[in-house]
């Protein structure tokens, strides 16, 4: 009986550790490049990072997601780009550079207590707006809201912080870029 109980509880958590990783949501505001493969069109690749004023978000939290994303980018699709600049490289003005800027709109690390306490208590989300740009010409080639919310409760939800879903808000904007469901 002892051992069935295990196994159960095992499986409750295995299922129940999906929610951080998931994929945030992606929501096209302006798609207009629905049939450029972006990878094949642009050889380098330039992120600007940028926040709104109004929410509390420290420059090495926006480096970390920035570098989460970079990372998806590679793992995901190593031959995409040649080269992945951020506004903290020598970025180069070519007519071959995909710039994406990621203007981080919400940041909220929530309450671990409260979310602890019940589940929809104490929320985290991160959201941005994410906008494919040609270097060349500035035209946009697309715009889109990338969002990631995290609302467990328990012990589950107690336990998880930020970063806890800073990957899976990444993956959500690395699957803007490289035009992924």
């Amino acid at each position: 009986m002892i051992k069935r109980t295990k196994i159960y509880y095992l499986i409750t958590l295995f299922i129940i550790y999906g929610c951080a990783g998931t994929t945030g949501s992606i929501h096209d505001i302006s798609p207009t490049a629905k049939n450029i493969n972006l990878c094949t069109r642009y050889k380098n690749l330039e992120i600007i990072p940028e926040k709104d004023d109004s929410i509390f978000m420290q420059d090495h939290e926006i480096q970390r997601i920035i570098n989460l994303v970079i990372h998806k980018i590679k793992t995901k699709n190593a031959s995409c780009f040649q080269k992945i600049f951020t506004d903290d490289s020598n970025s180069i003005d070519t007519d071959d550079t995909l710039l994406v800027r990621v203007r981080f709109t919400r940041y909220e690390k929530g309450n671990a207590f409260a979310r602890f306490m019940l589940a929809g208590l104490g929320q985290m989300h991160i959201d941005a707006m994410v906008t494919l740009i040609n270097k060349d010409n500035n035209n946009i080639l697309g715009k889109y809201k990338v969002t990631k919310t995290f609302a467990w409760g328990g012990i589950y939800g107690g336990s998880r912080g930020i970063e806890d879903i800073e990957p899976a808000f990444a993956e959500a904007v690395a699957n803007t870029i490289l035009k992924e469901d």
